[in-house]
């Protein structure tokens, strides 16, 4: 047999190969890296610079966003007292008015009228007018003919510790007398402990409009028998306001909800009126909520200096504060240096990035492809062809 060899190359088809690898690692690189970029771009959080009174807040938002680490934007916070009540005065005096004229149902009609409830005085501390009304609708009840109901009355204001000397001597000899025995039996009963825990622990904790106070959690209070008035409250909460009745040891739980945008804002002005320290976490806290933003600068002035403080909701807590000369450059200086600081402390390294040496990784393979489809020399194809000898004739 006859072998004949034809030798073919195949140049044409490697290079159309070489490009297409080429063109595919050259993707790979760009698309890693414009990710890369792009998650570093929408790594920076939302940051809110406050400034509470009268501060050089343009020249401190300027200063937080040459410092970068978030999209900054600028909100203004002045003190504003909480609203005064509506006097309860009037219809007081209208309530003893009637029980001096032994005019008990009007009396007792006036009593039951909503600026008057007990435990609404009770809700805005204003406990001398929840005496005042406690001795004139049980002393009504008492001329009524209606003695359950007027130690009902008494019983409870009794309870609560309520003032009623002032009020009581304005009232007749024999209604004063039947609230003596009240008196001993309340105050001769032993108090029960009584223990408030709340979620969270920071919070104002208000008994009876003020009887007994607690700045926090868990707060353990000795209490007479009876039914108690609680009221707490913190900065960015709703107000809650528990009804208890108490017969010897008790542990009472609350949980106090995140109070809407709208006021939480109002809740940090009052704070500040009420003289609130700026610096304080929760201040800087509600102001996350309050603003929604994960880092909050706040800039406030103070014995002549301007200062600042950085809290950041994701580590949760104050990150670094500063303090600059009130001056031109006192603001922006005190801002600026809040700012880096809390860089330093919370940004991780690029180096620190698993991303970074994922992509790392991808773009030092693509490259090393692409160099290898470059250089590797084409390859050379031989087809044998085996033709047979012609059969001889």
């Amino acid at each position: 047999m006859r072998v004949a060899e034809r030798e073919r190359s195949s140049n044409e088809r490697s290079k159309r190969s070489v490009r297409a690898r080429a063109l595919g690692a050259a993707l790979t690189v760009a698309i890693t890296w414009q990710a890369q970029l792009r998650d570093a771009h929408a790594d920076d959080p939302r940051g809110a610079l406050v400034a509470i009174g009268n501060v050089d807040a343009q020249a401190a938002l300027d200063a937080s966003r040459d410092s970068g680490g978030a999209e900054w934007h600028l909100e203004r916070v002045e003190a504003a007292p909480r609203p005064r009540a509506v006097s309860v005065e009037r219809p007081l005096a209208e309530l003893e008015r009637a029980y001096r004229d032994a005019d008990f149902t009007r009396c007792a009609e006036i009593a039951r009228r909503p600026p008057l409830d007990p435990e609404r005085l009770l809700e805005r501390a204003d406990r001398a007018s929840a005496s005042r009304q406690a001795v004139f609708a049980a002393a009504c009840a008492y001329g009524a003919g209606d003695a359950p109901r007027s130690e009902e009355v008494a019983r409870r204001a009794l309870a609560r510790e309520l003032d009623l000397t002032e009020a009581l001597a304005r009232t007749t000899p024999e209604f004063q007398a039947s609230i003596d025995p009240i008196r001993a039996a309340i105050q001769g009963a032993a108090r029960g402990r009584v223990t408030i825990r709340v979620r969270p622990a920071r919070a104002a904790i208000v008994v009876d409009g003020g009887a007994h106070r607690c700045s926090s959690s868990p707060c353990s209070l000795m209490l007479y028998p009876g039914e108690h008035l609680i009221v707490v409250e913190s900065l960015g909460r709703e107000r809650r306001v528990v009804q208890q009745t108490i017969d010897r040891n008790a542990a009472i739980d609350v949980a106090l909800d995140p109070a809407p945008i709208g006021e939480v804002r109002a809740q940090l002005a009052v704070a500040l009126a009420a003289g609130a320290d700026p610096g304080a976490i929760e201040v800087s806290r509600a102001a996350a909520t309050a603003f929604g933003a994960r880092v909050v600068v706040v800039l406030w002035e103070r014995e002549g200096h301007a200062r600042a403080a950085i809290y950041d909701r994701s580590v949760g807590r104050v990150v670094a504060t500063s303090s600059a000369r009130r001056d031109r450059a006192g603001a922006r200086a005190a801002v600026t240096a809040v700012v880096e600081e809390w860089r330093g402390i919370v940004e991780p390294s690029l180096l620190e990035e698993p991303l970074f040496w994922v992509s790392t990784a991808v773009v030092a393979a693509g490259a090393a492809t692409l160099v290898y489809f470059l250089v590797r020399p084409a390859r050379e194809q031989r087809d044998y062809v085996f033709v047979a000898p012609a059969p001889d004739m």
